[in-house]
């Protein structure tokens, strides 16, 4: 993520719009998910199988972040 965005999301989450700013990162991480297994679900060639896996790796440091800055 580059600076700007953690400079505003800092700022967000330090105002008044903290929890809805955390229940809409959560609700597009839950789209996220359920985007990212329907994918599994469908028959895929190895290409498209390796773009899923560094989907996942981007996705769950995605995931780290959000529970870094909602503790």
């Amino acid at each position: 993520m580059n600076n700007f965005f953690m400079t505003d999301l800092e700022h967000t989450l330090a105002g008044e719009e903290r929890e809805a700013c955390i229940n809409n990162l959560q609700a597009a991480f839950d789209q996220e998910i359920n985007q990212f297994k329907a994918a599994l679900r469908r028959p895929s060639t190895t290409q498209e199988f390796n773009r899923n896996n560094a989907y996942l790796d981007v996705f769950s440091n995605g995931l780290t972040v959000l529970n870094t800055i909602t503790e």
